[in-house]
């Protein structure tokens, strides 16, 4: 029976290739600089959720720069724009709370 690779992805779901013989991972995901390269993704997106706007600008700003550099493949850069898009609209309504009570 097939087994399919370990890695949760920066976008929150399970890889869906084939594992190696022998590893809890396919082939795109066998080399450890690949998984932590992922492991420093998810970290940066769950920081993201306690940022404050300037925090997230700056977030924005370097994930720009290292896509632009080719330093972050593509899904990374976008999985980390959708976190600090998510944190930018609860900052909003965070915002809209505050002037609510004291309006």
């Amino acid at each position: 029976m097939a087994r399919l690779c370990t890695e949760i992805l920066p976008t929150g779901s399970q890889c869906q290739q084939f594992a190696l013989r022998g590893q809890p991972w396919c082939r795109a995901r066998a080399e450890p600089h690949q998984r932590e390269r992922i492991a420093d993704t998810r970290q940066i997106m769950s920081m993201a959720r306690h940022m404050n706007v300037f925090a997230v600008a700056c977030l924005l700003q370097n994930t720009l720069y290292e896509l632009r550099s080719k330093v972050i493949p593509p899904l990374h850069a976008e999985a980390i724009f959708d976190a600090a898009v998510a944190r930018l609209e609860n900052l909003k309504v965070e915002e809209a709370r505050v002037m609510l009570v004291q309006g």
